[in-house]
């Protein structure tokens, strides 16, 4: 069980980083560095 919950942790702490991640890239002021950075 500890180790799900250490598993489950890590997995929370890099949906984290990636949301702050998209939050970064998202408010870029420079969109067309944005649209070529993320072109989705």
């Amino acid at each position: 069980l500890d180790d799900w919950r250490r598993r489950a942790s890590v997995f929370n702490d890099n949906v984290k980083d990636i949301s702050r991640l998209l939050q970064k890239l998202v408010s870029i002021n420079n969109r067309a560095l944005l649209y070529d950075i993320y072109n989705y």
